[in-house]
C-alpha cells in the first residue's frame, strides 16, 4: 500500500516556497534605500484606508507584532512619513 500525498501540506509547502523566493527577490531590488518592504507595507496598507487607523487596528492587515509596528510607525512619524492624529474617541490614543 502507497502512501497518499496530502494535498493541504503539499500546497501550504508550495506556497511558502513561492513566498520565500519572491520575498528574496523583492528584497535584493534596488529600490528599498528610503524605504524598507516593512516600512512600504505599513505605509501602503495606511493609504489604503479612508480615515487614521488606531494601531490595533493596522495591526491586523500587516505581518508584524504590535511592539514592532509601534517602533516602525514612530519612527516613519519621526521622518514625516505619517502623521499622528488624536482618536476623538479616545483622548491619549493615537490614529496614523
Amino acid at each position: 500500500m502507497t502512501a497518499q500525498p496530502n494535498l493541504a501540506n503539499d500546497a501550504w509547502e508550495a506556497l511558502l516556497t513561492a513566498h520565500a523566493t519572491l520575498m528574496k527577490q523583492f528584497a535584493a531590488e534596488d529600490i528599498w534605500a528610503d524605504v524598507s518592504m516593512r516600512e512600504y507595507d505599513v505605509l501602503y496598507t495606511l493609504s489604503k484606508c479612508p480615515e487614521p487607523l488606531r494601531l490595533s487596528e493596522l495591526n491586523r492587515h500587516v505581518l508584524l507584532s504590535q511592539p514592532a509596528l509601534s517602533r516602525l510607525v514612530d519612527r516613519l512619524a519621526e521622518r514625516g512619513l505619517v502623521e499622528r492624529h488624536a482618536d476623538p474617541a479616545d483622548g491619549p490614543g493615537r490614529r496614523w
